[in-house]
């Protein structure tokens, strides 16, 4: 009787051995939630800044190439790439001097007619008589990696070359800085490219590029 009114008390108390053990393993699960919270709070962007208005501040400062094929056929797939090749090629001549953006796309502008020549030559020498269209607009753009640089989804400024109907999978790059031009070794964007990079963006904005704040992207673009 003894035993069981002891018993009795311990539990009043709150000190039955096996309430013990569920209280310290509530206990570790919050202090995990609290160290994980803690973590991603650390990569939310300083200053106040959202992660739209990094988006937007990196979009100010690149110009972007967007090649839309006729369809999703092999052929028009296969014709998409050749003219990609001619056009990046081309450019990279034309853009060589470029110290800014502005600069970029006020060149591209002016030399757009030339631009859809060279699309078409390309394609009538392959064989197709598809119209093409040349012009620097805002469009949309997913997420999409260079080597090893990220650029987050959004609205870019864009020379986009619509080869027929446009209605195929896009190819698409950076013209300014001229990350079009630049090979990667082993998925990495060479270092004077990234150098060009540092140059033109924000600290911060360079950061989320090169993958240093991925994980708050990881959140904001999932």
């Amino acid at each position: 009787m003894g035993d069981r009114n002891f018993r009795r008390i311990e539990l009043y108390r709150g000190r039955c051995p096996g309430q013990k053990r569920k209280r310290r393993a509530r206990g570790g699960i919050l202090l995990a939630a609290a160290l994980i919270l803690g973590a991603v709070l650390l990569r939310v962007p300083a200053c106040g800044e959202s992660l739209q208005e990094i988006q937007q501040g990196i979009a100010g400062e690149v110009l972007r190439f967007h090649v839309l094929a006729n369809s999703d056929g092999q052929e028009d797939q296969q014709l998409k790439l050749q003219v990609k090749d001619v056009l990046v090629e081309k450019l990279s001549g034309l853009l060589t001097d470029c110290a800014t953006v502005e600069e970029s796309v006020a060149l591209v502008e002016d030399n757009l007619e030339q631009i859809r020549q060279w699309a078409e030559a390309e394609i009538r020498q392959r064989g197709y008589d598809y119209p093409v269209q040349a012009r620097v607009c805002d469009a949309w753009f997913p997420e999409k990696s260079y080597g090893d640089c990220t650029f987050p989804e959004g609205t870019y400024r864009a020379l986009q070359v619509r080869i027929g109907e446009a209605r195929g999978k896009n190819w698409w790059c950076l013209l300014f800085p001229g990350l079009c031009f630049a090979g990667t070794l082993e998925g990495q964007v060479p270092e004077e490219s990234k150098d060009k990079l540092r140059e033109v963006l924000t600290p911060q904005e360079y950061r989320a590029v090169t993958g240093h704040d991925r994980l708050s992207f990881g959140f904001r673009w999932f």
